[in-house]
């Protein structure tokens, strides 16, 4: 991937969306310069994790940062049972190294994938029509406010009525 095959800017604008538009633009011009994202730190991926990909319109990998926890505590009860007393430091380990170090360190490489991506898609079913492939991604790109306060909602009501449904502890 070289500057010469690089999608205008015009084309990472519709897909970007209104909000941080030059910050993630300069990213995406540092990657396709280099010809692979750059690792950068993205401080609210370290905060808000799955949300800021439900925020940016990653459903899918949204969906790997929701499963991954669950992925390694299975792992890590199978190690668990073969090595006692490993599992649940090495749990805590993977957990930290990936929400806390791995992820915020490729967000911006995984969402500049996604955007080519995207791009690669509206171009092919739109050869030539830059205005159609402007308002696919306009369409399927920027931001989804409401899913991620939907979605933490939905967590905080399904808490709340687990709660309920414990019995208290016996004194």
């Amino acid at each position: 991937m070289t500057t010469a095959d690089a999608p205008t800017p015009a084309l990472y604008r519709a897909v970007i969306g209104a909000r941080k538009q030059n910050y993630y633009l300069n990213y995406f011009q540092r990657a396709d310069e280099r010809g692979y994202p750059p690792i950068s730190w993205h401080w609210p991926v370290l905060f808000l994790g799955v949300f800021w990909f439900l925020y940016r319109k990653q459903y899918r990998f949204a969906l790997i940062v929701f499963g991954a926890p669950y992925l390694a505590m299975l792992v890590t009860q199978a190690i668990e049972s073969a090595v006692p007393g490993v599992g649940e430091p090495l749990l805590y380990a993977v957990l930290l190294g990936f929400a806390a170090v791995w992820l915020p360190l490729h967000a911006n490489g995984i969402y500049y994938r996604w955007a080519r991506a995207e791009i690669a898609g509206a171009q092919a079913a739109s050869p030539g029509h830059t205005a159609a492939q402007v308002t696919q991604l306009e369409a399927r790109g920027g931001a989804n406010h409401q899913l991620p306060l939907i979605v933490f909602s939905m967590f905080l009501i399904l808490s709340m009525l687990a709660g309920s449904l414990v019995p208290p502890a016996a004194s």
